[in-house]
């Protein structure tokens, strides 16, 4: 049954699902006959029945297990729930500045009156005022933003930055890389499902290096690399299954390998931790839904049309994916400022206009001067000042 359970979770096909499910199901048969005969040798005879039946109740619900197991993950979830403290931000926000206080300390290891929490404290309250003069709604405003922070920008960036992770076309890839493989690269069956494996493999790898290259490098820089690598190989994986010939067929496969390493080094998690990062703390939970559901939006509608358009259009269909992976480029440039290494609240400065920089600096800098008052000035490189921050800006 290990066995089968290991060739159906791992499956890429139909014929392994089959072949996984026989093989657990020839262990489940011999389990079946062999746990009663057990059960009756080794029990009392005058508790032979009642353990045979409480058996034979506990196969009835055995297959809702794997259904409930999921059950245990909400409840680990829920369990911990209440060590987890609310957000400073949101505490601060809702008035509860004592204990905003007390989390930012424990965030930070250090006391309460410590010259840093004084200032991220100084920090959220200068841009929970600036965030909250509200400013009347325009339409005009979602296709030009004249708005001091230029948050419909910012919510308009949480939909496109999903929208065109999407349409990098990794979901063609995730989802019909079998049908890819035997349509446009020439495999047969068992040979496409077998490099499906392979390329889902390589996309694991690739997801790893972002956990220490984001905060290093930054976010801008790895989807600019990210763009830069899949436009090239989307293109030479065109090309190549356009040609149509056993050379170009291997390197489509090498393409799409390294496609994948490329886009879980960039455009597979950068998209999900922008949208809470750019987003001004009313508007966060608002920019933190547009993602998903632009997310999802693009995805049924890639996801729907691939199967016809790989029939019919073949290998033009990619032409759309090499357009859009270099559209990622400009629009990276010239859309996504960097927020690596900047607060929640630096980050209305990125992209307040040239007034509001002005008001906000002004407010950071009387932060600063408050947090130093009667306490001592950080001297270490990782903790720069705000002002210094702010003004490094561009």
């Amino acid at each position: 049954m290990v066995v089968g359970a290991i060739l159906q979770a791992s499956t890429y096909g139909a014929v392994q699902l089959i072949v996984g499910r026989i093989i657990s199901g020839v262990g489940n048969g011999i389990n079946t006959s062999t746990i009663p005969i057990y059960v009756s040798e080794m029990a009392k005879s005058n508790r032979r029945g009642r353990m045979i039946a409480i058996q034979l109740s506990v196969v009835i619900i055995v297959w809702r297990l794997p259904i409930a197991f999921q059950i245990v993950f909400a409840l680990i979830t829920l369990a911990t729930m209440p060590f987890l403290p609310e957000t400073p931000r949101w505490l601060y926000s809702h008035g509860k500045e004592a204990e905003a206080v007390q989390v930012l300390a424990r965030l930070m290891s250090c006391r309460e009156d410590d010259p840093r929490v004084r200032m991220i404290k100084g920090e959220m309250k200068a841009a929970l005022e600036i965030e909250t003069i509200k400013e009347p709604f325009r339409w005009q405003n979602i296709f030009y933003d004249r708005t001091d922070l230029k948050n419909y920008r910012r919510l308009i960036l949480c939909f496109f930055i999903q929208m065109m992770q999407q349409f990098t076309g990794i979901n063609v890839i995730a989802f019909y890389v079998t049908i890819v493989l035997e349509v446009n690269v020439g495999f047969d069956r068992e040979t496409a499902s077998l490099v499906a494996g392979f390329i889902q493999i390589a996309f694991w790898a690739g997801t790893f290096p972002p956990m220490w290259l984001i905060d290093r490098y930054g976010r801008r820089p790895m989807l600019l690399c990210g763009s830069i690598a899949l436009t090239t190989t989307m293109v030479v994986f065109t090309i190549s299954i356009a040609l149509d010939t056993p050379a170009t067929s291997k390197l489509a496969l090498a393409m799409l390998l390294c496609y994948e390493i490329s886009f879980g080094m960039s455009w597979n998690s950068i998209p999900w931790l922008l949208a809470p990062e750019i987003t001004p703390l009313h508007l966060r939970h608002i920019g933190s839904a547009i993602g998903p559901f632009s997310e999802w939006l693009w995805t049924f509608v890639i996801v729907l049309i691939t199967p016809t358009a790989i029939r019919n259009a073949g290998w033009k269909f990619y032409i759309l994916f090499c357009i859009m992976n270099m559209l990622c480029i400009p629009f990276i440039w010239i859309c996504l400022p960097e927020t690596n290494g900047k607060t929640l609240e630096e980050i209305d400065y990125v992209f307040a206009n040239a007034e509001a920089k002005e008001r906000i600096k002004s407010r950071f800098d009387n932060v600063v001067a408050n947090a130093n008052t009667g306490g001592s000035r950080r001297s270490s490189d990782s903790d720069k000042m705000t002002t210094l921050e702010v003004e490094r800006i561009v």
